[in-house]
């Protein structure tokens, strides 16, 4: 995919970190374009020129407000792999791996910290990140829905009922203005939870074939792309190639490389990279090996699927078919991830449907196309439509505020003058420094209230733990429990499932740090 004016999500100037947050800045201008990776690039004072420097693939990854860090406005983005931070040549080219592997036993996700001069820059990052990362589209279950860009097992114990107690009596309050006045310096439109729907075409559920959207069939390949050796010879003449070769999107631009051989489109290629990020390639990169296009003109998507998707049925006898964990072909870009990572780990690494794997099936048996994206909620909406939302979004409003009391940090130390630090992704609230308590080793108390504006009631909290000068030890998220949102107050422990401390216990596995918290709910009357 070549980027440019049309694929930009969201730009700033600002300043990127890898693997610590006091570790040394690079000033970087930052883009996010549809392609859900990130880019960095270095602009020469006195130039127009942007030299790329870095790219991040924001597929499967966690985003965290870490708040405000000195006079700077911060994000965590944890990656789905160290692999997918990568170094650039200036034009744009692949260098190599940018973080290093992780070491055994250490934490799996490693933070790309981003670093912002103004609130609104962060905000806008934050929900194009979480959008893009696939993890926006979860789906409530009752009050306790999943967050909507998580960790995961954030509550560490079940919530222990409490009797209705204001969180308020002797302790400090401490109050942003914004809550309560519903952000009066809101002069964008506010984010809307009406319904928007990717598109309103059916799938035919018994055979491979996909709904038509106006112009689906004419080729969208840009002019630039169509000049190059891999489109002459592996796609213009092969009309097979010219559909993802997983859900049928039209005018696919990445590759998945030996031993596979396919074209799949922009969505289904961030299911390859979890499973083998060395294999996937842009289409569109200038520098193609000779042996990859020939490699790419021998197979190609129709053969693929002949072998891989001969039969995609599973026995009835079968755990799938028991547990209702069947996968269906994901359709076009309505399908979510979660489907679509089902169906191609199914399809590629399983290798659930080969003739080999059906050998009493005399001819082949076409997939079931995934309709399920006619009950998708709400808040799902295309890239076209975010992308337009987001560049016109102000401050957020708020339907109520929660009164959380922060307890104490428990975990393998005591953090002397630790800063404990919660956000909604816009407004940061942040106790004082933490003391000991006696007695009671590896706690570090603040007995601080904060009150903070709810977005909306499935809407993350973020908690993140800082030294006293500024570096991040821990961070996590929550979302309000249900309990909490019928108007009980709850005693929770909010795992923090990321740290830069790794101390190991004495079974080889690593400390957690935990918060605890009591937290009241108060709507906001209209």
């Amino acid at each position: 995919m070549t980027i440019s004016l049309e694929t930009l999500v969201v730009t700033a100037e600002g300043q990127v970190a890898w693997e610590n947050s006091c570790s040394a800045l690079h000033t970087r201008t930052m883009e996010i374009h549809s392609d859900h990776a990130l880019y960095f690039f270095q602009e020469p004072k006195g130039s127009l020129a942007k030299i790329f420097k870095e790219q991040v693939f924001l597929d499967g990854c966690i985003v965290v407000d870490c708040g405000c860090v000195g006079k700077k406005q911060v994000l965590a983005v944890f990656l789905e792999s160290y692999e997918y931070a990568e170094k650039l040549d200036s034009f744009g080219n692949t260098q190599g791996a940018l973080l290093p592997k992780p070491s055994k036993g250490g934490d799996s996700r490693l933070p790309v910290f981003l670093f912002f001069a103004e609130k609104g820059e962060k905000w806008r990052f934050l929900n194009a990140i979480t959008f893009l990362s696939g993890n926006s589209g979860r789906q409530a279950s009752g009050f306790m829905s999943s967050p909507t860009n998580h960790f995961e097992d954030v509550i560490n114990y079940p919530p222990t009922r409490k009797r209705a107690v204001s969180v308020l009596s002797n302790h400090v309050i401490l109050q942003l203005d914004d809550v309560l006045k519903g952000g009066e310096d809101d002069k964008g439109e506010h984010h809307s939870c009406e319904s928007h729907s990717r598109r309103n075409s059916a799938c035919d559920s018994e055979l491979p074939e996909f709904p038509v959207d106006g112009d689906a069939g004419v080729s969208k390949y840009p002019d630039s792309f169509a000049q190059k050796e891999i489109y002459k010879i592996c796609i213009e003449g092969v009309d097979g190639n010219k559909t993802c070769a997983d859900c049928g999107e039209d005018s696919p631009m990445w590759a998945v490389l030996q031993p596979f051989g396919v074209f799949v489109c922009i969505d289904c290629i961030g299911t390859h990279r979890k499973l083998w990020a060395g294999k996937c390639r842009g289409a569109d990169l200038d520098d193609w090996p000779s042996a990859d296009i020939a490699y790419m003109a021998s197979r190609g998507n129709q053969l693929v699927n002949e072998e891989l998707e001969y039969c995609v049925r599973y026995p009835e006898k079968s755990v799938e078919v028991a547990t209702g964990q069947v996968a269906v072909k994901p359709c076009r870009s309505h399908s979510s991830p979660a489907v679509r990572e089902k169906y191609i780990v199914a399809k590629y690494a399983d290798k659930s449907f080969t003739r080999e794997a059906h050998p009493d099936v005399v001819s082949r048996v076409p997939p079931t196309v995934d309709e399920s994206y006619h009950n998708r909620e709400a808040r799902e909406v295309s890239i076209t439509g975010f992308m337009s939302r987001i560049r016109e979004e102000g401050p957020p409003n708020y339907v109520g505020y929660a009164e959380i009391l922060i307890k104490e940090l428990t975990g393998p130390l005591f953090l002397p003058g630790a800063v404990c630090v919660l956000s909604n992704g816009f407004q940061e609230l942040r106790t004082g420094e933490g003391r000991r308590i006696l007695n009671v080793p590896n706690t570090t108390a603040w007995d601080q209230s904060v009150q903070i504006g709810v977005i909306e009631k499935s809407a993350p909290i973020y908690c993140t733990v800082h030294k006293s000068k500024g570096e991040l030890v821990a961070a996590g998220s929550f979302e309000l429990p249900g309990e909490v949102l019928e108007g009980d107050a709850l005693m929770l422990g909010i795992r923090l499932p990321w740290t830069s401390l790794n101390k190991k216990k004495a079974d080889g596995g690593v400390q957690e740090w935990n918060v605890s918290v009591l937290i009241t709910y108060r709507r906001l009357t209209d």
